[in-house]
């Protein structure tokens, strides 16, 4: 009887459909400490549109996307992922001196629009078209033009 029970206590369990969060619409006071000094640092005065938390448990993201089309990524902790400016640069701040040296050096007068980084890499995005890759040491890996 007892062997029963758990045959059908696991099948039930693990016929529940897991579903997977696909973004939650929250305030950004719910976002995490960092990420809300980031947004008053960098991006004072703008009017977030929506901002969203995905993920669940352990491996939660936040997205937050500005009325005037800036979009930013933050991980689980508030730590940015992703900075997106459609019609203006990137806060020169968030390039690493090296990066920036070789931006002004090799495409001067070229803005950057977008920014992101992993563990790995960090991805820069021009408005000229110019994609770059650069490793963890700020060495340029990657080049790519539209």
């Amino acid at each position: 009887m007892k062997k029963w029970l758990i045959i059908v206590l696991s099948l039930v369990v693990f016929s529940v459909p897991v579903k997977a969060d696909d973004g939650k619409v929250i305030t950004v006071n719910k976002m995490p400490q960092a990420a809300q000094e980031f947004m008053a640092k960098y991006f004072s005065g703008m009017e977030v549109a929506v901002a969203k938390q995905e993920g669940i448990f352990w491996d939660k993201s936040y997205d937050v996307i500005f009325n005037n089309g800036n979009k930013l990524e933050f991980d689980g902790t508030g730590d940015w992922k992703s900075v997106d400016c459609k019609f203006a640069s990137v806060p020169e701040e968030l390039v690493p001196a090296p990066v920036a040296g070789y931006i002004k050096g090799k495409f001067p007068g070229a803005r950057i629009l977008k920014i992101e980084k992993d563990e790995r890499s960090l991805d820069i995005e021009l408005d000229n078209g110019t994609d770059l890759e650069f490793n963890r040491t700020f060495e340029l890996v990657e080049l790519d033009r539209d």
